[in-house]
């Protein structure tokens, strides 16, 4: 609201009151919505009136300022709360339709807790988990998510919206499939998947171009997405103990590859490129004297080009 105009001035009592009404004024129009708020008894007050004559040439150009109307507030209150509610609701329905073994309740209270505080790491290891429910895609200030040692089959579609990710760690479960959405995880640096029943990888992980680190060490990789030879950034890959017969020549032309394991694969050749690879041989500084043995008599064994008829 604003002040009536003020009198002529007459003395230095009245020119106070003048100075003190134009102060008024401005501090109202000041903090006024720029655009007119809807006219709401609970939300809003009344449209502030023109300015009082006496002080209307104080302020020919007052600062614009943008107010968030309350409604607005309360209803970004009202959607949070109501996912909230969602959670808690599938949640509940996914612990009853747990089986024996399985830690749910306590998965539960993590998930919950994780959305409250958002956090930015959970972990949900060792808890005996053959699913999880889709609502973990709501946790979306994580960047990083562990999984490892339970008895997990599948991953739920909800992770692909967790566009903030950095790490994944699925090592140590029953995963038979990598499913296509992994390629959204734009953000992922470290992908661990060993230790699985893994028989291929999908070709859009290729689309992971911020990925440094990737462990799929223990599956049963009969070959690797050619698509793998995008990953620029792409600086450990460990493909021990898989079925490969052979490793494609783009791992030789990875620029920022430093550490490769290959070992434990039944392959029937290895090309010079890769033997001489630093990222290669750098390996063999992690292995005891009788493992650097025998890996040097498999490498003397291969022939260095793919063998005829294959």
């Amino acid at each position: 609201m604003l002040l009536p105009p003020a009198p002529v001035p007459t003395g230095w009592a009245d020119q106070q009151q003048i100075t003190l009404i134009a102060m008024f004024n401005k501090l109202n129009r000041l903090f006024r919505p720029a655009t007119p708020l809807a006219q709401n008894p609970r939300d809003n007050i009344a449209p502030i009136a023109s300015p009082c004559p006496v002080t209307a040439g104080l302020d020919a150009a007052p600062f614009p300022v943008r107010a968030r109307p309350a409604r607005d507030l309360r209803g970004g209150w009202h959607a949070y709360t109501a996912r909230l509610e969602q959670m808690k609701k599938e949640l509940n329905a996914w612990v009853k339709g747990g089986q024996e073994g399985e830690n749910r309740k306590e998965a539960k209270q993590r998930i919950i807790a994780c959305f409250l505080e958002r956090k930015t790491e959970l972990s949900l290891k060792r808890l005996q988990l053959k699913a999880l429910p889709d609502c973990l895609g709501n946790l979306t200030s994580l960047t990083a998510l562990y999984l490892d040692d339970n008895r997990l089959t599948e991953l739920p579609q909800g992770i692909g919206k967790l566009t903030a990710l950095e790490s994944l760690r699925v090592a140590h479960n029953h995963l038979t499939e990598l499913p296509e959405w992994t390629g959204k995880l734009t953000s992922l640096k470290k992908l661990y998947l060993d230790h699985n029943h893994l028989k291929e990888l999908p070709e859009r992980l290729g689309e992971l171009t911020a990925l440094a680190v990737l462990h799929v060490d223990d599956n049963q990789l009969t070959k690797l997405p050619e698509r793998l030879g995008e990953l620029t950034s792409l600086d450990e890959l460990f493909v021990k103990n898989n079925q490969l017969k052979e490793l494609p020549e783009y791992i030789g032309k990875l620029p920022s590859l430093k550490k490769l394991s290959v070992d434990g694969n039944p392959l029937t050749f290895l090309s010079e490129e890769i033997r001489n690879m630093r990222a290669f041989l750098k390996m063999n500084w992690y292995r005891s004297e009788s493992q650097k043995m025998a890996f040097d008599q498999l490498l003397s064994s291969l022939p260095f080009t793919r063998p005829a008829g294959r």
